[in-house]
């Protein structure tokens, strides 16, 4: 939760009402954007700034406000002007760092992420968090070389860091290097040896959307052995039997889940219906969606049972089922 770093000072500020102090007038528009009220919090804050130009606590506020209003460029100019602040500072606090990279991840702009990493590890080229904060922009920018560069140096940095190893990992299986992405997350996994599973499943579901279904299930399989109480394992396992036409058999491995999950199973059934529908089974989607309305009677699961029974041609009952949907949408 974003919360404002109080400043020193209680000098009064002529030019408003009251002749309300500094630390009031930052309580006043810290609370007009809690509430909502944007425009007031930006004018305050602005306000202030005319008489404390070098309050960084009223600029991290204001770029908030800006940015909660909608006004994403000039909440990027804020935060970019208190960022070249803190780099130049005795100590890098990282506030603005932190708001331009959740803003740019929101934005999906890889760009703007990359330079305010590179930036920021120019003042502080040592730091394992903004080197590894780095070489995620450089995979999310489709520039993976890039970001094994960086991984492998986080890897000397700290060789028996596990997570390191499987980002290595994602980097090359990103360059088509599948054998060297292997040996990288089998090597985190034998770092984390209690909990090999962390790094087989992201290793299965790589294979999985590259479409090699079988070292896929194999690792899958991997997963299961080591955690075979993980629900989400077995819902997975299913997915991918789905995709071997193997329906009878991802039925059997949802009902697992389901066991060991009771208070989920609605969810479980109605993931199983969607993977269904995705792969054309859309007989076989109704009865998973109908399953999981007998746990759980919500608008979500009759809608995708109509789709499914449009899918399947059956209108009649698309049109019933859209029909409660609605009604559990609508006031008493």
């Amino acid at each position: 939760m974003r919360q404002l770093l109080k400043t020193g000072g209680g000098d009064f500020l002529p030019f408003f009402p009251l002749k309300m102090n500094k630390n009031e007038m930052i309580d006043s528009a810290e609370s007009c954007w809690r509430s909502g009220n944007y425009a007031e919090a930006i004018e305050l804050c602005r306000e202030i700034h005319r008489v404390s130009p070098d309050e960084d606590s009223v600029t991290l506020l204001l770029a908030w406000a800006l940015y909660d209003s909608g006004r994403t460029a000039e909440a990027v100019a804020c935060l970019e002007s208190l960022l070249e602040k803190e780099l130049q500072g005795s100590v890098f606090t990282g506030f603005a760092f932190d708001e331009l990279t959740r803003i740019f991840k929101n934005q999906k702009n890889h760009a703007g992420l990359i330079a305010v990493c590179e930036k920021a590890l120019q003042v502080q080229p040592h730091d394992a968090g903004l080197l590894q904060e780095l070489g995620l922009a450089y995979l999310l920018a489709g520039r993976a070389k890039e970001a094994l560069a960086i991984f492998r140096k986080l890897t000397v940095l700290d060789p028996d860091n596990a997570s390191y190893c499987a980002l290595s990992g994602k980097a090359f299986f990103a360059q088509g290097l599948h054998q060297e992405s292997e040996e990288a997350f089998f090597r985190a996994a034998e770092l984390e040896n209690d909990q090999p599973d962390k790094y087989f499943f992201p290793l299965a579901l790589l294979f999985q959307e590259a479409g090699n279904l079988s070292r896929a299930k194999e690792l899958l399989q991997k997963c299961l052995a080591a955690a075979p109480d993980n629900p989400l394992y077995h819902c997975s396992f299913g997915d991918l039997l789905i995709g071997a036409r193997q329906i009878k058999e991802a039925f059997a491995s949802y009902d697992k889940a389901a066991g060991l999950d009771s208070g989920a199973a609605g969810a479980f059934y109605n993931r199983l219906g969607n993977s269904l529908l995705k792969a054309g089974y859309s007989e076989e989607a109704a009865g998973a969606y109908q399953t999981a309305l007998a746990y759980d009677k919500t608008r979500l699961y009759y809608l995708n049972l109509a789709a499914a029974y449009s899918a399947a041609g059956n209108d009649y009952l698309a049109r019933e089922m859209n029909q409660l949907a609605e009604a559990l949408s609508s006031p008493a």
